[in-house]
């Protein structure tokens, strides 16, 4: 097969007359995206509608298997043409609400709770569960329980069980669901944007980057709630008993956020997770991006998103391994990949600080669900919350 050639098939047939399109790949969207545009004789009828099933390959590699969502056809005295849209098979996980209530109890896993939800909207035959973390989660109890309400929306059911033990999901080329967590996989290649000697090795067509500070402040302070009982009172800042803070002095000193820590702990623990949120916010600032020549990197595979690689851009001013947060595969002439990137931590920080949320309000729920009568259902220990965190 030709380099960089791509086919359309839509049910089972190939397209051959597409003008453009985009294939768009996105680590934090959970669910991807198709366009393109395609010609078709004036006046005559075409044969691509809403609901088709629709699978784009280049280089002989599947890069996206969906559903046409939407179908525009236009003409005017030149030219007809066709404008399609669609995602990959999670769209109807994405879209839909739970049409029953679902039954988990006694010991279950994430992937037991994926499989009914699939099961419940008729999709266990068509979507595969693909768990790339293995015995690295941890399974649910009943305390981990989260409603399950008729007309609740199915990803957002799923996902709120994995922020419990800190995956996350996202979709791959078979439309397939993937557990995983923010890779560490390393590209031997380098992307460089090289001013003056040495721009011979340039392989970065275009780029841009943007610094975001308007979510970043200069302190975070984070407040523990008391030992106190507080089962028949609202926590309020007389009776807090703990803080810890963080700096980040890049940011102007009047910018404070001030948190409420889930439960009672230790002001090094507060000290620690105002560090975590510093950083995950620090890390989201950074908006940058660039083009690269065709489709594939040097081992000869697509673009993949969750990688990390150096990146050398002299006009942007990044120095630094980044990880792939986003794939765009144009299919116009001229084949270009654009790729959108995040910090190399970004979303480890964020799993560390989910983790601790999701076993602090466990911790909550099985206090309220005993009544408040055991002290040592109060609160987490200082060791288990360091644990947590990795200190």
């Amino acid at each position: 097969m030709a380099d960089n050639e791509v086919v359309i098939e839509i049910n089972g047939n190939n397209l051959t007359d597409f003008v453009n399109g985009s294939v768009d790949i996105k680590f934090d969207q959970f669910c991807n995206s198709f366009s393109f545009k395609t010609t078709k004789d004036l006046g005559k009828e075409y044969n691509i509608f809403p609901e088709d099933e629709c699978k784009i390959l280049i280089n002989g590699k599947v890069a996206l298997t969906g559903i046409i969502d939407t179908v525009s056809p236009s003409e005017d005295p030149s030219e007809s043409t066709v404008d399609v849209t669609g995602r990959d098979k999670t769209r109807d996980v994405v879209d839909s609400d739970l049409p029953e209530a679902i039954s988990l109890s006694g010991e279950f896993t994430l992937e037991t709770v994926i499989q009914k939800v699939l099961t419940a909207l008729q999709l266990d035959g068509e979507i595969q569960v693909v768990n790339q973390l293995g015995d690295e989660l941890r399974s649910f109890t009943q305390a981990d329980i989260v409603s399950a309400e008729v007309d609740k929306n199915a990803f957002d059911f799923i996902n709120e069980y994995a922020q419990k033990v800190s995956a996350i999901l996202i979709t791959n080329a078979e439309g397939n669901i993937v557990i995983t967590r923010a890779g560490e996989e390393k590209y031997v290649d380098k992307l460089v944007n090289i001013l003056g000697e040495g721009s011979e090795d340039n392989n970065i067509i275009s780029s841009s980057a943007g610094y975001d500070y308007s979510n970043r402040y200069y302190k975070y302070i984070v407040y523990s709630q008391s030992n106190a009982n507080t089962s028949t009172q609202n926590v309020s800042i007389s009776n807090v008993a703990q803080k810890g803070y963080a700096i980040d002095d890049e940011i102007r000193p009047s910018r404070v956020m001030v948190q409420k820590a889930n439960n009672a702990c230790s002001s090094e623990v507060c000290t620690e997770i105002a560090t975590l949120e510093a950083n995950i916010r620090r890390a989201n600032s950074l908006k940058y991006s660039c083009d690269v020549y065709g489709y594939e990197t040097n081992d000869g595979n697509l673009w993949q998103v969750n990688k990390l690689i150096e990146v050398y851009d002299e006009d942007c001013d990044i120095a630094s391994e980044l990880l792939i947060k986003g794939v765009s595969f144009n299919l116009g002439e001229g084949a270009v990949t654009t790729l959108e990137f995040a910090l190399a931590d970004a979303y480890t920080l964020q799993a560390s600080l989910d983790e601790v949320d999701g076993r602090t309000n466990k911790t909550k729920t099985a206090k309220k669900k005993s009544g408040g009568k055991k002290k040592s259902d109060k609160t987490m220990s200082d060791a288990e919350i360091d644990k947590i965190l990795g200190f």
